[in-house]
């Protein structure tokens, strides 16, 4: 049930780096941003996952700490209809045929 929330919601990879890439972490706990799969691959460098939602106040968060962001991969069902976005007759099918 959570994957399917997850893909609904839609997720993102991010890799957070500067001197302190926990203090980013701790604000997105203190503040209820859900995150999960946190890798650490040195003390200045982290990867963890958030949902789509709360993208824009982890950046805000790094911006804050002087940390840098860099996105990986995007999965889910957000990503997905961006890519058809300009493909209106492809989503009115899709859409009829889910109500089929």
């Amino acid at each position: 049930m959570k994957r399917l929330i997850n893909y609904l919601g839609g997720t993102v990879r991010l890799s957070v780096s500067g001197p302190y890439p926990e203090r980013v972490i701790n604000l997105c706990a203190q503040n209820r941003v859900d995150f999960w799969a946190v890798v650490w691959h040195d003390e200045h460098t982290g990867l963890f996952t958030v949902r789509h939602s709360g993208l824009k106040q982890v950046q805000m968060y790094a911006q804050r700490v002087t940390a840098r962001i860099d996105e990986g991969e995007r999965k889910g069902l957000p990503e997905l209809l961006q890519k058809f976005r300009r493909r209106y007759a492809f989503l009115i099918g899709l859409f009829l045929a889910l109500c089929v």
